[in-house]
């Protein structure tokens, strides 16, 4: 078995590297990490692709992403033992600030003992196109739609069938640290996705110009 840490990069508009806006996933293997990597960019392009099926994203992305996969049990610095350049599918609508994401959390079983943080994962996802909202003159939520969109996009990459043995995991450099890698990798069984967008601040656009008073 091996243990795949993914990172996946959306290629801004900007076309520049620091805009890119990154999600990190971790994967169980059946066998070599590398061999998996074909596997692992099919089953996650493919939650992007449901997820963005009411148009999640937002024109501030290409429609382009890089991916690297980089094998936990080479020790550090690691080299990626795998890289590609999945494409998305589907129209982009009008953006909301590149800070604005939705956030979806992501876990296993509650085990005696052990923290349910140390179990439990995240992911940011944005750019996020005005589509995703719904509500009018007050607070704007995060439409069930996308929400639906998202959480079917999740329960397939649960039951991915591209590989035999290919597990969605959370990992826990904690749990990594106290004992064994396998120890830190647990299973994803279920998950959710709130209705109140969040806020990456790192993804924020720098200012271009300045209005002034005095």
């Amino acid at each position: 078995m091996g243990f795949a840490r993914v990172q996946w990069a959306f290629v801004n508009d900007s076309l520049l590297p620091r805009d890119e806006a990154q999600n990190v996933w971790h994967f169980q293997t059946p066998g070599d990490v590398a061999a998996a990597g074909d596997a692992i960019m099919q089953v996650l392009t493919d939650f992007y692709d449901t997820a963005h099926a009411n148009v999640l994203f937002s024109t501030l992305l290409t429609g382009s992403a890089r991916i690297k996969i980089y094998d936990l049990e080479d020790p550090s610095p690691r080299p990626p033992v795998y890289e590609g350049t999945p494409a998305l599918t589907g129209t982009l609508g009008a953006p909301y600030p590149a800070e604005v994401a939705v956030c979806m959390t992501y876990q296993g079983p509650v085990v005696a003992g052990i923290p349910q943080a140390r179990r439990r994962g995240r992911v940011f996802l944005g750019p996020i196109s005005t589509a995703a909202a719904s509500g009018g003159t007050g607070d704007l939520r995060v439409a069930i739609s996308a929400r639906e969109d998202i959480c079917g996009a999740a329960q397939g990459l649960i039951e991915q069938t591209e590989l035999p043995g290919l597990t969605w995991s959370v990992y826990s450099p904690t749990l990594d640290a106290a004992g064994s890698l396998a120890s830190a990798f647990t299973t994803v069984t279920n998950g959710y996705v709130n209705d109140a967008f969040d806020t990456q601040r790192r993804r924020g656009l720098p200012p271009t110009t300045r209005s002034t008073f005095s």
